[in-house]
């Protein structure tokens, strides 16, 4: 008897977990002359180093990916708490974040950035930026076996002002 009610919730309980879940409506509405004050040209800079440490010990970085300077606006803020959980950014899995869609996103929140590829060794420099709130935000991943992704995405929220050079490690480990 315990066989024949078990199964079943076990084979609901599979299937939903592998339901992509819907996609997220976005309440604030993105403030393009916010971002446009964001993206232009100043005299900070942000020296970026992301990386994942394994469970074993190893390290993997950035190489060859995105990393992504996103100005702080209001819609920004909700995306990176929706993704991340905090507004602060921080660390998702791969896999968790294929399942985060946004509805209602704006073309302009997506060309508002600043983009560099990462070196080899996981640096990247963003070099003459405004001064205020930005999100960094990249990919770390590796196949782990065959079709198997690990890793995930690291975000952090950052504040530069005046003439300064800040130095940002995004990494899994806090």
């Amino acid at each position: 008897m315990k066989k024949t009610v078990l199964f079943p919730l076990l084979a609901l309980a599979v299937l939903v977990g592998c339901v992509q879940p819907q996609g997220i409506t976005l309440k604030e509405s993105f403030n393009k002359a916010h971002a446009e004050r964001l993206m232009r040209p100043g005299k900070n800079n942000i020296k970026v180093n992301a990386f994942i440490r394994q469970a074993g010990g190893g390290v993997v970085t950035c190489a060859g990916e995105k990393v992504f300077l996103i100005p702080a606006t209001e819609m920004a803020q909700e995306i990176m708490t929706a993704r991340y959980g905090d507004v602060n950014g921080g660390y998702i899995s791969y896999y968790a974040d294929q399942r985060i869609m946004f509805k209602n996103i704006s073309q302009d929140y997506i060309i508002a950035r600043k983009e560099a590829i990462c070196s080899s060794d996981g640096r990247v420099n963003f070099s003459n930026v405004a001064s205020g709130e930005f999100y960094v935000s990249t990919k770390v991943t590796w196949e782990a076996a065959k079709g198997v992704v690990e890793g995930g995405h690291l975000s952090k929220l950052v504040f530069v002002e005046g003439n300064e050079t800040l130095d940002l490690v995004l990494s899994n480990k806090k």
